[in-house]
């Protein structure tokens, strides 16, 4: 209860965190299943690493399974909105503590959002339990990727996944609140 309001959990869920900029305000929320249809949408207008709506679905990727997905909490996530439309977002797995998916519009690069958005994800799969993340990461250092996440931390295994992407990781420092 909170000034008299009692609130649910899924008021606590829609609460935004608002971070100005110099052109808008960026909305940084936790994703909703009402989400999926704008995330496989923007999935394909990346710069780097665009992945169709076709391509998505041969993956079985689809907007329902990631609209159930995230309704499930198997796949948690947070959105980057400017205004009304959805610019970027972040997606892990509670059950493995990979980061799925970071995707960001091109024209919104550059401001933070990316590193914001994996910091929002770092921060849900750290209180999921986990003390180390991963990823698949392209091994190209041309690509923005391959020095975004070296620089925020996270080192190459010597791993590559499936698709061929280095596997980079992440140790978390056990806080002594949640230990």
């Amino acid at each position: 209860m909170q000034n008299g309001v009692k609130r649910s959990s899924s008021d606590d869920r829609r609460l935004n965190l608002r971070l100005t900029d110099m052109s808008a305000t960026l909305i940084y929320r936790p994703a909703c299943p009402a989400d999926a249809e704008a995330c496989v949408a923007l999935r394909g207008r990346t710069r780097q690493n665009a992945v169709s709506r076709e391509r998505l679905a041969e993956l079985g990727i689809t907007p329902a399974s990631w609209a159930d997905d995230t309704r499930s909490g198997r796949l948690p996530g947070h959105v980057c909105l400017d205004g009304e439309q959805l610019v970027g977002y972040c997606f892990g797995d509670t059950a493995s503590g990979e980061i799925v998916v970071l995707a960001l519009l091109p024209e919104h690069e550059g401001r933070g959002i990316g590193r914001q958005l994996l910091g929002l994800m770092v921060q849900t799969l750290r209180e999921a339990g986990h003390q180390r993340l991963f990823l698949g990461c392209a091994r190209d250092p041309a690509t923005r990727s391959h020095g975004f996440y070296r620089h925020l931390g996270w080192r190459p295994t010597g791993e590559f996944d499936a698709l061929g992407d280095e596997v980079l990781e992440l140790t978390l420092q056990v806080s002594a609140r949640s230990s």
